[in-house]
């Protein structure tokens, strides 16, 4: 358990142990109902403590971050079970049903709120992650592109590099499944134009270029089709 994790653990001790006292100390009537008014106020408290737990245990910035929804419905419904916890210890002599219902209620809307939660932080980090999947492919082929200008002396095959280089910078950065044979043979002969540029076969090297944009104007033409 990480040093966040503690202190959350601890506050929560705390906040039962001074929600005890006053509980205890406070001369309320000990009906059935200030039990069970009281249960649910720890109830509340350790959900509350669980929640933060579980939300800082992500070793993700971003997700502990997206985590902060979970976490405020916990908080409000913390704080409202709480308050009505104590209402009802006021007023101990209240049916019991009464703070049951409300209780129960309370905590199942709750738990709705924290699934709903923790399955839209899900989401968002589902295509996040897709995303950045998405987008790496351009960036590894501009990177593997600016990366041959430095290998070759000649200025006609330097320009035509360049030329590849812009194009792959200016690309739509996200790809699809419908791209999926055309970008691998891109990325097929941007291998092959690497190789050639390492042998220093510059005539086939211009022409591979050439080739290279056109395909990456094919495939720019079809991510526009497929938006």
């Amino acid at each position: 358990m990480d040093k966040n994790n503690k202190r959350y653990l601890a506050i929560g001790i705390a906040t039962v142990a001074v929600y005890t006292v006053i509980a205890f100390v406070v001369p309320f009537l000990r009906t059935g109902t200030f039990f069970i008014a009281y249960i649910f106020g720890l109830i509340a408290i350790c959900v509350l403590t669980a929640v933060c737990i579980r939300v800082n245990g992500s070793k993700e910035p971003k997700s502990k971050f997206l985590g902060w929804a979970i976490i405020d419905v916990a908080v409000k419904y913390s704080i409202t079970q709480l308050i009505i916890s104590l209402i009802f210890m006021i007023f101990a002599n209240f049916p019991t049903w009464i703070i049951t219902v409300i209780s129960v209620v309370l905590i199942a809307a709750c738990g709705v709120g924290l699934i709903a939660a923790d399955a839209a932080k899900e989401e968002i980090e589902r295509i996040d992650r897709i995303t950045k999947e998405k987008v790496f492919y351009i960036r590894e082929l501009q990177s593997e592109t600016e990366c041959l200008i430095l290998k070759t002396e000649d200025m006609v095959l330097k320009k035509n590099l360049k030329d590849v280089a812009e194009r792959i910078r200016y690309s739509d950065p996200m790809t699809s499944d419908e791209l999926y044979g055309l970008e691998m043979k891109i990325k097929e002969k941007v291998y092959m134009l690497q190789d050639l540029v390492e042998k220093g076969d510059i005539e086939n090297s211009n022409k591979l270029c050439k080739e290279i944009q056109s395909l990456l104007i094919e495939r720019n033409s079809k991510c526009l089709f497929l938006k």
